[in-house]
């Protein structure tokens, strides 16, 4: 079962990506609304994947996933963003990333998260 955690501000702009994965009964879903308490729960919990908002506080998500990878540095995330798709893949190579999401992200990059992490990791959809 893959362990999803979900960060960002306010609950309601990734509210349709967390329905859609929470339909799956596959997925242990978890989110956190604020930096520190959702560092505690990536040291604690291990996350399979990290889906990593805009901002994160006053941090950008880069800046965010950065201190991720300083935690532990095989945790894959995804991160919601704006940019252009080769200036985005610049800013997060390196970085354990596995998707860019559009903001509103919903039903069909729930989908594709989850084939994403049967790819990179068969196991984690037993």
């Amino acid at each position: 079962m893959p362990r999803i955690l979900v960060v960002t501000n306010k609950r309601q702009t990734l509210e349709t990506l967390g329905r859609a994965l929470n339909i799956e009964a596959s997925v242990a879903l978890e989110w956190a609304h604020e930096r520190t308490a959702a560092l505690k729960r990536i040291r604690t919990w291990r996350p399979d994947l990290v889906v990593v908002d805009e901002y994160v506080g006053y941090l950008t998500n880069f800046e965010f996933i950065r201190q991720i990878v300083a935690i532990d540095a095989l945790i894959r995330t995804a991160a919601v963003s704006r940019l252009p798709r080769e200036t985005f893949n610049d800013i997060v190579e390196g970085l354990g990333n596995v998707a860019q999401l559009p903001p509103g992200a919903g039903i069909l990059e729930a989908e594709r998260l989850l084939a994403l992490l049967e790819t990179v990791d068969p196991t984690a959809g037993s």
